[in-house]
């Protein structure tokens, strides 16, 4: 992935973020002034150890965006099978995606296909900003029943559900 997709992608989520109010102005402005550098990127703070095996035939919910809980009238999932067909709800719309765990406890994420319902305001940025950190490759950790997803500058937490 180049930088300047990277960055792309970053600056997406530090604006998604901020108007559904998943980052406070401060947050958002300390997001958009972090380094372009891939090495800083990569913070090794940010990446979990790399031993541990993804875990499939499991369900995950969404229950909050850097520390702020999504709203309960939200449901998005995340659930992956042994064939590595990853499927869920986006807020909105029903998700698949052929996901790989990779070296260094990433995901490597091939298209996104979403059903084409619409949705109201909330919903449809929850969508956007779900799809668009996924597809950004993100760094995964389960620890007991709580998977944790990261990028730079976001992180999402996942309860397992039934």
């Amino acid at each position: 992935m180049s930088e300047k997709y990277l960055s792309g992608v970053c600056k997406f989520f530090v604006c998604t973020a901020l108007s559904i109010g998943l980052l406070s102005d401060g947050a958002a402005l300390a997001a958009a002034k972090k380094p372009k550098d891939p090495a800083a990127a990569a913070n090794p703070d940010a990446a979990p150890q790399p031993d541990k095996k993804f875990p499939t035939k499991a369900s995950y919910e969404l229950k909050s965006v850097n520390g702020k809980p999504i709203a309960s009238n939200l449901l998005v999932t995340f659930s992956l099978d042994e064939s590595f067909r990853a499927t869920g709800s986006a807020g909105c719309n029903n998700w698949s995606a052929t996901i790989y765990p990779s070296n260094g406890q990433r995901l490597a994420v091939g298209p996104i296909a979403l059903t084409r319902k619409a949705c109201d305001k909330d919903a449809m940025q929850m969508e956007k900003l779900y799809t668009a950190f996924l597809h950004a490759s993100p760094f995964w950790d389960v620890d007991g029943s709580t998977m944790t997803l990261k990028l730079p500058n976001m992180v999402m937490v996942l309860q397992r559900s039934l």
